[in-house]
């Protein structure tokens, strides 16, 4: 018997689609967004940490707590902290992409659970974490801009 996966997956994925389009659509609050990414990364690093190298326990935990001031800091608003979310985004995919433990275990699922960590928590949010980094500091600048008068 013959059954066609694409008559029962595509409604699904367009109910997603429509789903985040329109969670996107109300929220639009890219600092709120922003936020929330921080947190999630952070939720998922500590997570991580048992699953890790032991002997890397220290790097990771120091960099967990970067990333819980980097949430508080963003939560209060401060611009300053939006402006590191950035290169902190950038560093961490860099660092997972040159590191020759997390590329073997990408490319083989040896482990499972750690790969599809590495994989959520090290480019899927670092990059909504720039995303939104650079659409909250664009909307931030744009909000001055009109709001000047000559």
């Amino acid at each position: 018997m013959y059954l066609n996966y694409k008559y029962i997956l595509e409604p699904m994925l367009q109910k997603k689609v429509l789903f985040l389009n329109l969670l996107l659509y109300y929220i639009m609050n890219y600092h709120l967004a922003t936020a929330i990414t921080l947190l999630c990364i952070s939720i998922i690093g500590l997570i991580a940490i048992p699953f890790g190298n032991p002997n890397l326990v220290y790097g990771s935990i120091a960099l967990e707590l970067l990333f819980i001031i980097l949430t508080c800091l963003v939560w209060k608003e401060s611009s300053k902290a939006l402006y590191a979310c950035i290169p902190v985004g950038f560093i961490v995919i860099i660092g997972n992409s040159l590191a020759p433990p997390h590329v073997h275990l990408m490319t083989t699922f040896e482990k499972p659970i750690n790969a599809v960590i590495l994989i959520i928590g090290g480019y899927v949010l670092q990059g909504l974490l720039i995303l939104f980094g650079l659409k909250t500091i664009l909307e931030r600048r744009s909000i001055h801009v009109s709001s000047f008068n000559r």
